[in-house]
């Protein structure tokens, strides 16, 4: 069942005796973040399908649990590394045990993943912001084979199509 949960970014994190990536929530309709004075965003799935997608949040990078040995290895950051998929393979990986079941590997096919964003005030409940956006054309962002990102038909503020 389809459900409204709430639960503090601090509270995302799983203190494994090995720090590795945790916190992944699927089949997500939206999620939204706010700073403690309510201010943030809602990010929901504007596709077609309305298939979800999957997230985390947490206030320690990548690489920070990459090069942890324990959880005490690990400062929070004051930053929150927000983490979009269309889906993720979850645990029972092969790092600790048997590889994940294949029917329930995330086989390597194209997925399409839209989302919206939008901004949200403290007074504003972000299932009512959930609305159509009228947009144009939209530009698709491609890596090239150096790995430079590009938007080409983009419109930038700083002046061209490239994204950092």
């Amino acid at each position: 069942p389809v459900g409204r949960h709430e639960l503090a970014v601090k509270d995302f994190f799983e203190p494994y005796v090995k720090p590795q990536f945790m916190g992944n929530r699927e089949d997500v309709r939206w999620v939204a973040l706010r700073d403690r004075k309510g201010h943030g965003l809602v990010i929901w799935d504007a596709g077609d399908d309305q298939d979800g997608f999957a997230f985390s949040a947490l206030q320690v990078t990548d690489e920070q649990l990459a090069a942890a040995s324990h959880p005490t290895d690990l400062a929070p950051i004051d930053a929150i590394v927000l983490t979009l998929d269309a889906a993720q393979t979850g645990i029972g990986g092969g790092s600790c045990g048997p590889a994940t079941l294949d029917e329930y590997r995330v086989k390597s096919t194209p997925r399409h993943l839209r989302l919206a964003i939008r901004p949200l005030s403290p007074d504003q409940d972000p299932d009512t912001r959930r609305v159509a956006i009228p947009v144009g054309p939209v530009a698709i962002p491609q890596r090239d084979a150096k790995g430079t990102l590009t938007a080409p038909g983009a419109k930038s503020v700083w002046g061209g199509s490239q994204l950092v």
